[in-house]
């Protein structure tokens, strides 16, 4: 059996990180929005609402098990992985214009520049040998 490079545990551990994030972001967004009250009859809330509330919950879910699948050296998690930093950072690079949309510019730019920024790494990390071999090969 190989033995888990360490770069793999550092971006298992960071997307389990990120999981809590993004739950976290999600409670506090229920939280602002509960604040409010209901909308007022014959009204419905922005898209952004839905956007905002439930992404961050399916991504903490999807974040939750990629990194158990990753501990666990499971060939999925590595397919699953790319597809979530991909989608992680579409989803926060659209919060980051939401919500610093009337702020400054160069706020907004440094978390879009951040979001993107990781989530390339963590695919170029990915798609290296050592990692690839490791997901991909069969284990003995």
């Amino acid at each position: 059996m190989r033995e888990r490079p360490r770069g793999v545990t550092v971006v298992a551990g960071l997307t389990l990180l990120a999981a809590v994030g993004d739950f976290v972001f999600a409670i506090l967004v229920l939280a602002l929005c509960s604040v409010g009250g209901p909308p007022p009859s014959g009204s419905h809330p922005s898209p952004f609402v839905y956007l905002l509330v439930w992404s961050p919950l399916v991504l903490s879910l999807v974040s939750f098990i990629v990194a158990a699948g990753i501990f666990n050296r499971t060939r999925s998690a590595w397919y699953w992985s790319i597809l979530l930093w991909i989608a992680s950072a579409v989803y926060h690079d659209i919060v980051a214009l939401m919500l610093f949309r009337g702020m400054n510019l160069v706020l907004m730019m440094a978390t879009l520049s951040l979001a993107t920024f990781v989530s390339a790494v963590f695919i170029v990390y990915f798609q290296s040998e050592q990692v690839k071999t490791y997901f991909l090969e069969p284990s003995n």
